[in-house]
């Protein structure tokens, strides 16, 4: 065994993913920082252009490693058919559970996972160097970073807005918590700026060579792959043919590792639904913009609509993407994107809290995903399927 940091369920994970028929078939020249990424990116890239996904359905075969998984503590992808919950009497709306599927309950768990097991598959990585998980981003990928690190017995460093709330933030020995203090700059949102605080830090060669960095923003949605395609086989086995993709946009890791292997399999339409105070891919793909959703779900009551009227306007702000799309979101994706729907305000909150006295812990973005799909499936009739991204986190301030 070679000397590393960790515990033992981190050795074990090593162990088996450094084993010779599981690495990468590709050089590395230098493991630190962000230099590891590039020869993988560009391999997956120069396939992709081709229509070959090789690379990734190496990845796929062992990351599906059930002690992997274990290991991980991944569980099995489930859905939840919402469409009763949201009134529906033509169409049908699916969620597909992805809050459930890690430890820290949320999305970010199987994105962070996969990063962590693609990382530990390059060849000749430096293992007995790298004790810190690092990152950036907001809550949900915290909170996957922290349970990841102290699950392995790992250091780890985060970036996040120093805006967040306190409440959302772990605290715990050997994991720090940076806050960046963001620049009132017009194209520049939060996550990116978080981003950029911890290229800056990479900078430095003490932290770089101890830095397990993952490339969430360059790899997560290569990563999310095989999870997307373990999706395509729960529909298959419950005969459900998904006609709506719809989800919002965040670093990709779910938009294009989910999205695009439901179109592949299915020829699913990929729409996005954005806040419309926060309209990237509108300003990105302005052709494909289909409307504004103004409209509640006819099962809402309106002392719910009353009572929430305002109470989540700031959280929108914190957790969407405002005025930049993550940039390394592969250029040939918007092509398969059909559609862009616009929510307006409070609609969301007040499925949420809907759908929490119904007994469903989600969190703001999935409810509002689930607005948009609940009025096109009623309108169109179409089966749609929508990420339940999170368990429930007060994004509002002074929380």
């Amino acid at each position: 065994m070679i000397n590393m940091f960790g515990n033992k369920k981190f050795q074990k994970l090593v162990e088996i993913l450094q084993r010779e028929e599981k690495l990468f078939p590709i050089d590395f020249p230098n493991h630190f920082g962000t230099k590891w990424i590039k020869p993988l990116r560009e391999k997956i890239l120069e396939e992709r252009g081709r229509g070959s996904t090789e690379t990734i359905d190496f990845f796929e075969e062992h990351f599906n490693n059930l002690e992997v998984k274990g290991l991980l503590r991944l569980k099995q992808p489930q859905i939840t058919d919402y469409s009763n919950l949201l009134g529906l009497r033509s169409g049908k709306v699916y969620g597909l559970e992805l809050r459930l599927m890690g430890p820290s309950g949320s999305h970010k768990d199987i994105a962070i996972a996969s990063l962590l097991a693609m990382k530990l598959m390059t060849r000749g990585l430096p293992i007995e160097r790298l004790n810190t998980l690092v990152d950036s981003g907001i809550a949900n990928s915290l909170n996957a970073v922290y349970s990841y690190s102290k699950n392995f017995g790992l250091k780890g460093v985060y970036y996040i807005p120093e805006d967040t709330p306190k409440s959302l933030v772990p605290e715990g020995q050997n994991f720090e918590v940076i806050g960046v203090l963001l620049p009132n700059e017009q194209g520049r949102d939060k996550k990116n700026a978080t981003y950029r605080a911890l290229l800056r830090k990479l900078q430095e060669p003490s932290f770089r060579e101890r830095a397990f960095y993952l490339g969430h923003a360059e790899l997560g949605f290569f990563s999310t792959y095989p999870i997307g395609r373990s999706f395509v086989s729960l529909f298959e086995r419950e005969g459900i043919v998904p006609e709506i993709f719809l989800t919002p946009v965040g670093a990709g890791t779910t938009l294009v590792g989910i999205g695009e292997p439901l179109q592949n399999a299915y020829g699913t339409e990929i729409v996005i639904g954005e806040y419309i105070e926060f309209t990237p891919v509108k300003n990105r793909i302005p052709d494909r913009f289909k409307g504004i959703i103004n409209d509640y779900p006819e099962i809402i009551l309106s002392e719910t609509i009353l009572n929430t009227k305002g109470k989540y306007s700031s959280a929108r702000g914190i957790i969407s993407r405002q005025l930049q799309l993550n940039p390394f979101i592969p250029e040939d994706f918007w092509e398969k994107v059909s559609g862009i729907y616009h929510i307006a305000p409070n609609i969301d909150g007040a499925v949420l809290e809907y759908l929490h006295d119904k007994g469903f812990d989600i969190g703001l973005t999935s409810a509002g995903a689930l607005s948009i799909a609940s009025r096109i499936a009623a309108k169109e009739g179409k089966t749609i399927v929508v990420p339940i991204f999170e368990r429930f986190r007060d994004y509002r301030p002074n929380n």
